[in-house]
């Protein structure tokens, strides 16, 4: 999916803000979808800290040309875009962990149509099968706050086809005429019903 350490301008949330998660600090990744086991991967909130570290994975080149902003950007305006997510309680920015390496981060964002989750993952850790796993730690870490959501949203370039599987293994659809000819952005949505009894 796209990477998110953009410095694009960030829209207001007109949707209900949710309180952080009862849960704790960390959260780790349950069953896959289709019932296969997790692969450990951790979900940590990310901090002030973990500015540089997430500069160079959204600097990487392969992760940029997947991004919805595919530019390249300035380290100040990246770790002012960082301070304004961690300081929004209708985002919820983590840093990824698969045993004792960090290997990518993922975000929560609560909008007026649902509940987007983005993630993105260092190029060590492409090809592992891990991506599913993110994405289910992701859902059932935005099932833990004060709200019920829609629906969850992944927005995801055309081209960039290991996301557009992973998420589609998570249980995430579109049309694939959208797929095949997108909407002129080179961007496609994917939506997966918060209930499963609506999909």
């Amino acid at each position: 999916a796209r990477a998110d350490a953009t410095a694009a301008a960030d829209l207001p949330l007109t949707a209900p803000r949710c309180g952080d998660p009862t849960s704790g600090h960390e959260i780790a990744a349950g069953p896959v979808a289709g019932g296969g086991a997790g692969h450990g991967v951790r979900l940590v909130r990310a901090t002030e800290a973990d500015a540089a570290r997430l500069y160079a994975w959204r600097m990487e080149p392969s992760t940029m040309a997947a991004s919805r902003e595919d530019r390249p950007i300035d380290f100040y305006d990246h770790l002012r875009w960082l301070a304004r997510v961690l300081a929004d309680p209708g985002r919820r920015l983590f840093i990824l962990w698969h045993g004792a390496q960090r290997i990518g981060s993922a975000r929560v964002d609560h909008t007026a149509d649902g509940i987007e989750l983005s993630l993105t993952l260092a190029p060590t850790a492409r090809g592992a099968g891990l991506a599913v796993s993110v994405i289910e730690a992701l859902v059932a870490e935005a099932a833990t706050v004060q709200c019920v959501p829609r629906q969850y949203l992944a927005t995801v370039r055309q081209g960039n086809h290991a996301s557009l599987r992973a998420f589609w293994d998570a249980g995430f659809r579109a049309w694939w005429g959208d797929v095949l000819a997108g909407d002129g952005s080179g961007l496609v949505t994917l939506r997966r019903a918060a209930d499963p009894a609506e999909d």
